[in-house]
C-alpha cells in the first residue's frame, strides 16, 4: 500500500506495477487563504496550480514560491523542498512552511510543536541533501534559465529565459550591466502579473487563462523527450 503524494514522475512509471497494489488517496484538497495574515492552509492533496489559483482569487499581488508544474501535488512539492522561480528572493517553498499537521505511524495527530524540530525539518525537504551554495551579486529579482537541447549527444540549441520581478525598463538596465552580450531588447520582454506568469512558464499556450491552473491533467509536450534537472 502506498500513500498518494511525495513522488515526481515524468514518465508515469510510479503508478504502474506488475503486481497488484493499493493507493491510499486521501483527497485532502482544501485551501484557505488569509491575505491579511499573509498565510494559507493547504491540504497535501491540492495541486500547486490550485494553490496559485486560490491566492489569485484573493489578490493578484500575492504569490507563493513554487515550481511551474501546476499538476504537482503540494504535499510532495513541499516535502521535496520546492525549487521555483522566486527562489532567489524568497527561498524554497519549504522555507515558507511555518506549520504542518500530520499523523504518525501510531495515529497521533501532530503539529510542528508536538512533532519536534527534527521531524518538522525533515518533512520540509530535509532529506534531499543535494544542494550546494553559489554566490553571485545579481539582483534577487532576476532569475535566469538556460535550456540546452541536444540530438545524439551534441548540443543543437540553447534557449535563454528570465523572470524579473519589475518593469521591462528596469530589467534592461540590469541586463545591460551584467550581460551586455545578450543584447536584450524591450520587444523581447513580456510584462504580465505574477499569476499570469505561472501558466506562461508552465508551457501553456499564450493567452490561456488562469482557470487552467485548476486542471489536474496538465499539457503534455507533443514530442518525445527525456528530462533531467541539474
Amino acid at each position: 500500500m502506498r500513500i498518494r503524494s511525495g513522488g515526481h514522475d515524468f514518465e508515469g512509471t510510479s503508478y504502474k506495477s506488475e503486481f497488484l497494489f493499493i493507493i491510499l488517496d486521501r483527497n485532502l484538497r482544501s485551501i484557505s487563504v488569509d491575505i491579511e495574515g499573509n498565510s494559507a492552509w493547504v491540504e497535501s492533496g491540492a495541486t500547486i496550480g490550485e494553490l496559485h489559483y486560490s491566492i489569485a482569487e484573493k489578490s493578484c499581488a500575492h504569490a507563493f514560491p513554487t515550481r511551474n508544474y501546476p499538476g504537482v501535488g503540494a504535499g510532495g512539492h513541499f516535502s521535496g523542498g520546492g525549487v521555483g522561480n522566486l527562489i532567489k528572493k524568497y527561498g524554497l517553498a519549504a522555507d515558507n512552511v511555518i506549520d504542518a499537521i500530520m499523523f504518525n505511524v501510531n495515529g497521533r495527530i501532530l503539529d510542528w510543536e508536538s512533532m519536534g524540530t527534527d521531524i518538522f525539518w525533515a518533512i520540509r525537504g530535509g532529506g534531499g541533501a543535494s544542494f550546494g551554495g553559489i554566490a553571485h551579486k545579481l539582483s534577487a529579482d532576476l532569475l535566469i534559465f538556460i535550456t540546452v537541447s541536444s540530438g545524439n549527444g551534441t548540443p543543437t540549441k540553447a534557449m535563454f529565459q528570465s523572470l524579473f520581478l519589475g518593469k521591462a525598463d528596469q530589467l534592461l538596465k540590469v541586463m545591460e550591466k551584467s550581460f551586455p552580450e545578450m543584447r536584450l531588447r524591450k520587444e523581447d520582454c513580456f510584462e504580465m502579473s505574477w499569476i499570469e506568469s505561472v501558466p506562461h512558464f508552465s508551457k501553456y499556450q499564450r493567452g490561456e487563462t488562469i482557470e487552467a491552473l485548476k486542471n489536474r491533467i496538465q499539457p503534455v509536450p507533443n514530442y518525445p523527450f527525456k528530462s533531467k534537472s541539474d
